[in-house]
């Protein structure tokens, strides 16, 4: 005999189940350049039948936001190190819990370099 609802529950029909994985994540430089990715991505289509509260966002495969506590969908990395290559993911949050991650895109922060010097000026020193 199977209990009513059952077969739905296990199916993961008629209740709330963790979201897919959320839109493309793009990435572009911030500013500065050399220091800063400025991430976005949009909401997933596949809410999992309940409200998206949050984001997790992973940087080379580390969580280093558990939870946004935000629907937004930006995000700036900050104290990067220049000329290095990083890559994100993001993953949605209902309350059922954390869905999928999305995509992995990368991007390789700038080698500032400094600029030139301001005009060199030279004089006459006095004989000692």
């Amino acid at each position: 005999m199977v209990l009513p609802g059952f077969l739905g529950a296990v199916s993961g029909q008629g209740g709330v189940v963790v979201p897919g994985a959320p839109g493309t994540l793009s990435l572009e430089a911030g500013s500065p350049t050399s220091t800063v990715i400025d991430l976005s991505w949009s909401a997933p289509s596949d809410t999992g039948g309940g409200t998206i509260s949050g984001y997790r966002i992973k940087m080379d495969g580390s969580v280093i936001v558990a939870d946004t506590g935000s629907t937004g969908t930006t995000y700036s990395k900050t104290g990067l190190t220049r000329a290095t290559s990083y890559n994100f993911t993001v993953a949605a949050i209902n309350e059922k819990g954390t869905g999928a991650d999305g995509n992995t895109p990368s991007l390789t922060t700038a080698a500032t370099v400094p600029g030139a010097p301001g005009t060199l000026s030279l004089s006459a020193g006095s004989p000692d």
